[in-house]
């Protein structure tokens, strides 16, 4: 019978649609990742990362973290702080809006846009966490994560962009 399909071959093409699905969402979220990191390229950006680059090789010279017995093992937990950036990307893969010129633009989706305000919220308050624990190596401490704050903001720019379909 030409016009009928198997339950079989149903299955197949829903597999496959999954498959490219899941494909789709892992260049999707590669791609927004990249996209998340290049925010380097913005001048704005790129001279803040130098300034708090070149203020965690002084504070570091300053301070002396390891050399003062100063760093504990628990403090390579500051670096969890790029945890968000991936975190946010898949918000972006997940609530992404597809352009379409021809179309008006949808309504963001409010679940996405709250979980961006309260992950960009608690990256905050993860910074002012470390930089309170980190007693004696404060200025290392802050600039460390002020330098995985700007990528943090990235990712949370292109989520934002990704969910409202409003693309630069």
């Amino acid at each position: 019978m030409p016009g009928y399909v198997s339950h079989l071959d149903h299955l197949a093409s829903v597999q496959y649609a999954e498959l490219v699905n899941a494909t789709n969402f892992w260049s999707q979220l590669q791609w927004f990742m990249a996209q998340a990191f290049s925010i380097v390229g913005v001048p704005g950006f790129r001279y803040t990362l130098l300034v708090l680059c070149l203020g965690l090789i002084i504070s570091a010279i300053w301070q002396k973290p390891f050399h003062r017995k100063l760093w504990r093992p628990h403090y390579w937990l500051v670096l969890t702080q790029f945890v968000f950036v991936p975190v946010l990307c898949v918000i972006a893969v997940l609530y992404r809006v597809a352009p379409d010129p021809t179309k008006p633009l949808t309504k963001e989706n409010p679940v996405a846009d709250w979980s961006i305000n309260v992950l960009g919220l608690l990256s905050l308050l993860s910074i002012f966490l470390w930089v309170y624990r980190m007693k004696g190596i404060r200025w290392v401490a802050l600039c460390v994560l002020a330098i995985q704050q700007v990528f943090v903001f990235g990712a949370m720019l292109v989520a934002g962009i990704s969910i409202s379909g409003d693309w630069l």
